[in-house]
């Protein structure tokens, strides 16, 4: 048996375990619930994985579709919401998306911080409890040959500032979820007259 093979049915019958286990549970506000998806590139496995906040409204904010209300309702039942929400917004051809009990206090997934500009690798990111704005440059491949990492945008909200990266307080600037960073344009050398 091959290796994907094993893992996709290892995969099946975690989910077949954990909905016999959940399938008597519904999901309440304010918990958290743990989010599983297959049949997507790696990519957006590893964008989409990982443990949600059920928030005070009953939502879960899922990437790409927004919140989606799920408090109140049974694991397998919430799964299959969300895999027709993919569907329907044409984000994913056949996507699984599998809901498990969340755990108390591990990764929870938080608004995406958003880097763009001159880095390797732009778009959005998972937010990390702690991450801080160094963190957030290297987990988009670091400054392109052209970044100006003396010029970093945050964006929160409504307002925004520049940071010097080569100065410890922007290095160290703790992030918040749902920020935007972008790396400006180094300026180009204008030769003297």
């Amino acid at each position: 048996m091959t290796h994907e093979k094993l893992t996709t049915l290892l995969s099946l019958l975690v989910s077949l375990f954990a909905s016999f286990l959940s399938s008597a549970q519904d999901i309440k506000a304010g918990g958290s619930v743990e989010i599983r998806i297959n049949g997507v590139t790696l990519e957006e496995k590893g964008r989409i994985d990982g443990g949600y906040l059920v928030s005070d409204d009953g939502t879960v904010k899922m990437p790409h579709i927004g919140k989606v209300l799920v408090a109140g309702m049974k694991y397998a039942d919430a799964s299959a919401k969300i895999t027709d929400g993919y569907r329907n917004a044409k984000v994913f051809a056949n996507p699984q998306i599998t809901l498990y009990p969340g755990t108390k206090g591990g990764d929870m997934m938080f608004d995406p911080i958003t880097i763009s500009g001159f880095v390797d690798h732009p778009g959005p990111n998972k937010y990390i409890l702690g991450m801080t704005l160094l963190n957030a440059i290297k987990s988009a491949g670091g400054a392109s040959e052209l970044g100006n990492l003396k010029k970093v945008v945050v964006t929160r909200g409504a307002t925004f500032r520049v940071f010097d990266m080569t100065d410890a307080s922007g290095k160290n600037l703790v992030l918040n979820p749902g920020d935007k960073i972008e790396v400006l344009r180094l300026s180009p050398m204008v030769p003297a007259p």
